[in-house]
């Protein structure tokens, strides 16, 4: 067997066989993923599947990824795997055909004329999902060494791995297992694995019977020794093997340190024509025709065959007799002849390259992005500078209109770093050097780093002239508001907002005043300053609509719903943001297509509406995976997730998400999200020093001004001061938390209040609470205050009473009523009922105790023991422990039973039995301990106060003293009372 003939396949026949049941599974599992080192034959192991396919008629198609083009040849592997779909099948409309085709041309021009605006890129991936939805069944689609591809080649790999629906088609992708580790294609491989949309295949090395026949095809005239050295020097890769048996290698000789070293040791026995026809392939980077290779090569046509010839014999270089292209046998192969050539010489191939390509478009790639990005790539190895640059700007445009925001971002970075070095640089880009940088900042934010789109902004605001180009330098301004937003720097955001609209004219009406708008109203929602935030986007809604801005006008809509949420208009909120995600429906603007998407299911989450909420959520997982966000957004939408759960009162299930979600490590705020759950639901069921922290750790890594999360965290710290019968101290939390709030945050305004009127009743309630009453009562004024000024619509400008604040009300009129000393079952009813599917699930138990109470007082027994046991089995389905004792209290006192309730605990029985004490002397014993007047021991256990006189009367009788404090003092000796 010669060198340049292909060894035999062997030793590969479990791969094979998974291979094909991947084939025969694709409509469950789409995508099949070949890992394995360099050389360890994982393109022998694919040839040898598609032939077998092949002969079975399915369709194989094949692209692969190209070492030298993933910044610079977008979608490459897609542009030859759909080209040669096509050439296979040929013009087939039921394939090719319809809306798709449109898409599909900025992949394949022949298709037709390419989009001329840059398209969204989910309209591509949607195009390409369904030509490989409706191919020929089954159909194997080859993607090759997805380590080099380009970042829009994984995310289109990603998408029909996870989108194909027909199960025509499997998707196989082949990489090497070094070369992807924390990097983004090991990341995106990781998540088709965890997806389950895809299994993973490692091809290991060969041993045995099957290393020892390859290595003997190769060298069969090796002694045993020889043969069985090679082998263990491969350690099982058959390309190592291979290039140790060709090169000559004989044991006892010093093997070279690296394959790379094996290989130059090959190419010193070639004649010239065949290393200048090496040269030229490498150089290139990719598979090139052979008409490219003959108008670069320097010889005549004889020695150009000869190296042809040699070449291939020699096994260093392959040829695809159907497209006449030329490979090298191995990229590592390239990379021991890029090594071995000079500098000078490199750059000779480059400029050779660059010329010919030029001169001869149609010898180039496919798409006009990748041959731009070629030439770029040549004239810049070439140190030809200026064509450099001319080209480079051409590619990010061209790459653009694909879309391939990440592959258009690195041709405008190229371009801003060759930027000094070109002389005549603004006439060679057709831009200045602020519209390169404004052109950049826009690629960075669209390709997803948000850093870079601030600094690349902030430099072209910088070289920008304001008394020159005022309307250039304000859309700057506005584009760099919201994306200071995204990176942290949300308070920097209104001053870019007003320098936007102070320097873009009202008159005539624009787009870019309209944005300018939208931005200001943005970051007066930011502040909280909901009300100009409302006003300022209902004129960009206008304006925008005016001028055919459909975009804009629905991120104005979905900004003025969520400030018109905050100051209570919830009807208004949800229409406003439903219509803002139809009107961005359409946008190529990622940012845009997704503000009304975020907006809309963080409010519907603070309704009554679940169901919606939950819609809203899967509606935006779906378009944050559109425009591949998904992955830092779905943290944020998990969240939410379980916030809805907290609301409907599964707390068992939001308790073991919450803490799912902290393993995963999320970015901070989703922290905090999760942190303030699960610090609401620790103080509800008791654990109340776990759950403080969780609630301040909240507060340490928010603005409490202005973070949402930050600022309900404050209702959870007052209640953990309440369950801990410290009214007093959840009084001095609420001073804080009013005294921080800004004044539109209308709806945690309204419930801090009601909890001060709370907490003020519960004071008055403790012994201590005639002492202190005038003082308690002029302290709460304010919070009464609040409330009638919420239920008026007049706490602030703009506000309306919405169902959160009529709900925030009803409870609020009863908590009032309390304090006055008023019995109003009928108020606790209407906050019971109002408080129903609210957010704060356990506060409809606190309602029906207070109204079993307020029942009790006023004489309906039954009625009450009725809506007592209600109060008890809602907190034991939510676990809410904090409420159990003041319930079992009121039952005891009341004598009513519950069902469920759990058995009393030992305690001080005996020596009360002892003393002659009923039952019922022990309770109003309890509360003589505490200080009550014999009015308050009438009150709370629901008895006239003669009778309460005549009980205290016989209690002393009991004890032998002669006063109450007497009483409280034997007590106290004989550990009496409750515990």
């Amino acid at each position: 067997m010669g060198v340049g003939d292909r060894p035999p396949f062997v030793g590969r026949d479990a791969e094979l066989g998974a291979l094909a049941e991947a084939l025969e599974l694709r409509s469950e599992r789409p995508g099949l993923l070949i890992g394995g080192e360099a050389g360890i034959g994982k393109t022998r192991l694919l040839d040898q599947f598609s032939s077998r396919a092949a002969a079975c008629r399915a369709t194989v198609i094949r692209g692969g990824c190209l070492p030298l083009g993933a910044s610079t040849l977008p979608f490459a592997p897609f542009v030859e795997a759909l080209g040669r779909l096509r050439e296979s099948l040929g013009d087939d409309e039921a394939i090719f055909g319809g809306s798709d085709a449109r898409a599909l041309a900025a992949l394949l021009p022949e298709l037709g004329t390419r989009p001329t605006r840059e398209p969204e890129r989910i309209r591509l991936y949607e195009a390409a999902r369904a030509v490989f939805d409706r191919v020929p069944d089954p159909t194997l689609l080859v993607i090759e060494d997805v380590h080099w591809a380009d970042r829009s080649s994984l995310e289109l790999l990603s998408y029909l791995v996870r989108r194909l629906r027909q199960g025509r088609t499997l998707v196989v992708a082949s990489f090497r297992s070094e070369e992807v580790a924390d990097e983004v294609p090991g990341s995106v491989l990781a998540e088709l694995v965890a997806s389950d949309r895809a299994r993973r295949i490692d091809v290991p090395p060969l041993e045995g019977l099957a290393l020892d026949a390859l290595v003997r095809a190769v060298r069969p005239d090796g002694s045993a020794d020889t043969l069985a050295a090679i082998a263990t020097r491969s350690e099982g890769n058959p390309f190592f093997a291979r290039e140790l048996a060709a090169s000559g290698w004989l044991p006892g000789r010093a093997l070279p340190p690296t394959v790379r070293e094996l290989l130059l040791i090959r190419l010193q026995g070639i004649a010239e024509p065949a290393r200048q026809v090496l040269e030229l392939v490498a150089v290139a980077g990719r598979p090139v025709d052979g008409a490219l290779i003959e108008a670069v090569f320097g010889g005549s046509t004889a020695e150009l065959d000869q190296g042809f010839a040699e070449g291939i014999a020699h096994g260093l270089l392959t040829n695809d007799p159907e497209t006449t292209r030329v490979a090298l046998h191995h990229e590592l192969l390239g990379d021991a002849v890029r090594e071995r050539m000079s500098p000078r010489d490199r750059a000779n191939v480059h400029w050779r390259l660059a010329a010919i390509l030029s001169d001869r478009p149609e010898l180039g790639l496919r798409t006009e992005a990748g041959r731009h990005g070629e030439l770029a790539r040549h004239w810049l190895a070439a140190e030809r500078r200026s064509e450099a640059l001319q080209e480079s700007m051409r590619a990010a445009d061209a790459a653009a209109q694909l879309p391939a925001w990440a592959e258009a971002y690195a041709h405008c970075q190229r371009a801003v770093s060759l930027w000094d070095l070109v002389p005549e640089a603004p006439s060679v880009a057709a831009t200045d050097h602020a519209g390169l940088l404004d052109r950049a900042a826009f690629l960075a934010f669209v390709a997803n780093d948000q850093p870079g789109a601030v600094m690349l902004e902030r430099a072209a605001i910088a070289e920008t002239d304001e008394l020159a180009e005022p309307r250039r330098l304000g859309r700057m301004y506005a584009r760099l508001g919201c994306w200071l937003d995204l990176v942290g720097e949300a308070r920097q955001w209104p001053a870019a907002a007003e320098r936007a609209l102070a320097l873009i004219p009202a008159d005539p009406p624009t787009p870019d005043r309209a944005f300018a708008l939208w931005g200001a109203a943005a970051a007066r929602h930011e502040t909280c300053r909901y009300t100009e935030a409302v006003a300022l986007s209902t004129d960009a809604a206008a304006m925008a609509a005016a001028v055919g801005a459909t975009s804009i006008e629905g991120m104005a809509l979905a900004v003025r719903g969520s400030a018109g949420f905050q100051l209570g208009d919830e009807a208004q909120a949800v229409a406003d943001l439903q219509r803002g995600i139809v009107l961005t429906a359409d946008s190529d603007d990622p940012y845009a297509l997704l503000v009304p998407h975020v907006n809309l299911p963080d409010v519907l989450t603070r309704t009554r509406d679940a169901t919606a909420a939950m819609s809203a959520l899967a509606a935006f997982r779906v378009v944050a995976e559109r425009v591949d966000v998904l992955q830092i957004w779905e943290g944020y939408i998990r969240g939410l997730e379980l916030e809805v759960d907290f609301n409907q009162g599964d707390w068992d299930a939001c308790a073991r998400g919450v803490d799912e979600l902290l393993r995963a490590e999320p970015a901070a705020y989703v922290v905090d999200a999760a942190r303030y759950l699960r610090g609401r639901i620790r103080v509800q069921r008791g654990q109340l020093d776990e759950g403080e922290a969780d609630l301040r750790a909240v507060h340490a890594s928010s603005d409490r001004r202005f973070n949402l999360r930050g600022r309900w965290a404050w209702v959870g710290l007052v209640e953990a001061e309440l369950a801990r019968r410290r009214p007093e101290s959840g009084l001095d939390v609420i001073d804080d938390a009013m005294a921080s709030l800004v004044d539109e945050a209308v709806t945690t305004r309204v419930h801090l209040a009601v909890l001060g009127l709370r907490a003020a009743a519960d004071v008055l309630e403790a012994p201590i609470g005639r002492r202190v009453e005038a003082e308690v009562r002029v302290r709460v004024a304010a919070h009464r205050a609040c409330l009638n000024a919420a239920l008026s619509g007049a706490l602030v400008p703009g506000m309306t009473v919405g169902p959160t604040i009529r709900t925030l009300g009803a409870w609020g009129l009863a908590e009032a009523a309390r304090l006055d000393g008023r019995a109003d079952p009928a108020g606790w009813a209407a906050a019971a009922e109002a408080l129903e599917g609210w957010i704060a699930p356990h506060l409809v138990p606190y309602a029906l105790t207070h109204q079993a109470a307020a029942l009790l007082g006023c004489g309906h027994r039954r009625d009450a023991g009725r809506v007592l046991g209600a109060a008890w089995q809602r907190t034991l389905a939510l676990g809410a422990t904090t409420m159990h004792e003041g319930i079992l209290s009121l039952a005891r006192r009341a004598r009513l039973e519950l069902a469920g309730q759990a058995p009393a605990p030992p305690s001080n029985g005996a020596s009360l039995d002892r003393l002659g004490l009923s039952p019922r002397e022990r309770e109003v014993l309890d509360l003589v301990i505490e200080g009550r007047t014999n009015r308050e021991i009438a009150a709370l256990l629901f008895i006239s106060e003669k009778t309460a006189s005549s009980h205290v009367t016989h209690i002393l009788a009991k004890l032998g003293v002669p006063t109450r404090g007497a009483a409280a003092s034997v007590a106290a000796r004989l550990h009496l009372g409750r515990e």
